[in-house]
């Protein structure tokens, strides 16, 4: 399993409600392209912009925030974090042939 894939299972068992997260950076590239370089797998992190539509919601969502919390901690030991960050001002979110949909609460686009 690469640390990316790694990393959100182990968010996604913190988290208790839908999340959406964009990601972008190696992790995306590896999770969204069956052909992407093997290499992107051994990325230390997984970077998420938060949609600027979800953004206050997702802002008072302790839940959210504690399970963030919980993963970093709980893969610390091995150098792994989460990082949710900004704000998504036009939308991203587009559907690519070979894009992956893992299933996760927190939505891979």
């Amino acid at each position: 399993m690469n640390n990316p894939l790694r990393i959100l299972k182990t968010l996604d068992g913190f988290l208790t409600n839908d999340t959406e997260m964009i990601l972008f950076g190696k992790a995306a590239i590896v999770l969204g392209f069956t052909n992407a370089p093997e290499e992107y797998g051994s990325t230390l992190d997984v970077d998420g912009i938060l949609p600027s539509k979800e953004l206050e919601t997702v802002r008072q969502n302790e839940q959210f925030w504690e399970a963030i919390e919980k993963t970093n901690e709980a893969l610390e030991p091995e150098g792994l974090r989460a990082h949710p960050c900004g704000r998504l001002r036009r939308s991203w979110a587009c559907k690519r042939d070979g894009a992956a949909d893992c299933g996760f609460r927190c939505s891979l686009r």
